[in-house]
């Protein structure tokens, strides 16, 4: 009873992220690089924006309180930080795996070969608006994933955690120490 909750709002968290990482997608990713960070940091400003004045949504700024921590009666209060950081590495793990096993994967050799020349996989016939498509999606879900335990971890959200330098930022500066374009990197970036 206590691992069903907590799953279904991880896959639910991915899903949600991965549905309107399409929607933005579809009509962002025709642009250019410098023009697509633009775009996506302005939607990210005016979903933060709604979320905070739409008071039925989130509670406003005072956001979600009481998000029920997973297997806290498991251990006690002292010991929980230890059973989460477990559970956290178990999904880190699993994560780090199935996106290895991506990039290895002829999907994954693809997106590294648009990333490095958009030009020469198109002209191999390859669609590649639709692998861009599938790559933000993916990210996006990974990153419902995290927020997802990011938000058990605190137990409670607020859009005013998310400000330009936590929630852009600080993971861009994250990728950047840790070598972009490597997954462990990125893994010792944000560590």
């Amino acid at each position: 009873g206590a691992w069903l909750p907590f799953l279904v709002a991880i896959v639910l968290a991915a899903a949600l992220c991965a549905l309107l990482a399409l929607v933005l997608g579809l009509s962002t990713l025709r642009l250019r690089e410098d023009y697509l960070a633009i775009a996506l940091i302005g939607v990210a400003e005016l979903m933060r924006r709604i979320v905070i004045e739409e008071q039925g949504l989130v509670n406003g700024s005072r956001g979600l309180g009481g998000i029920p921590r997973p297997l806290a009666g498991w251990v006690s209060d002292g010991n929980y930080k230890y059973l989460f950081a477990v559970l956290v590495l178990a999904a880190l793990g699993v994560v780090y795996l199935l996106v290895e096993l991506a990039l290895r994967s002829p999907w994954g050799r693809v997106l590294r070969a648009i990333r490095e020349d958009e030009a020469v996989v198109a002209a191999s016939g390859k669609s590649v608006f639709w692998f861009k498509i599938q790559g933000f999606v993916f990210g996006a879900a990974l990153m419902g994933v995290g927020g997802a335990l990011y938000s058990f971890q605190q137990g409670a959200l607020s859009p005013e955690t998310f400000t330009h330098f936590f929630g852009t930022f600080i993971f861009w500066a994250m990728l950047v120490v840790g070598g972009s374009g490597s997954t462990s990197g990125a893994i010792l970036g944000a560590y």
